[in-house]
């Protein structure tokens, strides 16, 4: 194993604590996601054009076994780690980050699932091997489920990368002003890996609309390949007829989100 794989793994894995919390712990949480070449970030080919400079996708970074072993890994939770809001239901794993002046997170243990996937994340140049992923959210989102426009916020680095499980989704980022203006649309698939940074990530925010079906233009869609769409093309397809495009019908979805927070506060930093 290489000199920066080892630093990379103790800075993830730093990020637990020992004792009661450890214990925990479930016994699925010590699978891990099997070694494989992956895909790494290329900017210029990865890049998708079409949508506000800095978001990348990378088609395929999982594999079937890998999709399945993830939603088996979510399916297991216990519904005490599941924090149920509207329109959907989500699980923070490494911790709860914090905003407000008080702004950070105190570590708690990172499934060895997920550190394996930090892991991944780093080997393809995705973070940087000093500056890994120290949070997961898990997000499930059943069909005609999403979430409002909103930015990630300062409280993490400005990177983000998102695993999309079981289902497609179409995937929006706005402007964000008053009128809340739609940019583009993306439609993403299973298995895909979806990266934005820079003015993505600071300027526009980002939603999930809470649709039941998402609708493509007809000749072109291919369930293992992203596709992006103007704000004017989706006004278009939406009042067309459905001959005119495809509408594909939502099924479960789950999204893991990788992001570093960037205050971690350590238990002995916490006061009495």
């Amino acid at each position: 194993r290489s000199r920066s794989s080892q630093k990379n793994n103790a800075v993830v894995q730093d990020s637990t604590l020992p004792s009661a919390a450890a214990e925990e712990v479930s016994l699925h949480d010590n699978a891990t996601l099997p070694a494989r070449p992956r895909c790494s970030l290329h900017q210029e080919h990865h890049r998708v054009h079409s949508m506000p400079q800095n978001v990348y996708h990378l088609n395929e970074w999982l594999s079937e076994a890998d999709e399945e072993l993830l939603l088996n890994f979510a399916d297991a939770s216990p519904s005490s780690r599941w924090t149920q809001l509207r329109g959907r239901r989500l699980q923070n794993l490494g911790g709860l980050p914090q905003g407000g002046d008080s702004g950070g997170m105190i570590p708690e243990p990172l499934p060895k699932i997920m550190i394996s996937i930090c892991q991944a994340l780093v080997d393809a140049g995705i973070f940087d091997a000093e500056a890994p992923p120290n949070h997961v959210l898990v997000n499930e989102y059943q069909p005609g489920q999403g979430i409002e426009p909103h930015r990630d916020g300062p409280i993490y680095a400005p990177r983000v990368a998102i695993l999309s499980l079981g289902s497609q989704c179409r995937f929006d980022f706005v402007h964000n002003d008053p009128q809340r203006k739609l940019y583009g649309s993306l439609l993403l698939p299973r298995k895909g890996l979806l990266i934005f940074d820079g003015e993505a990530y600071t300027m526009y925010l980002h939603s999930v609309p809470q649709h039941l079906y998402d609708i493509v233009p007809g000749d072109t869609y291919n369930s293992a390949s992203l596709i992006s769409l103007t704000a004017d093309t989706i006004t278009a397809k939406q009042s067309a007829s459905e001959e005119a495009g495809l509408l594909l019908r939502r099924q479960r979805r789950v999204s893991l989100t990788f992001r570093r927070v960037l205050h971690v506060v350590e238990p002995k930093d916490c006061g009495d």
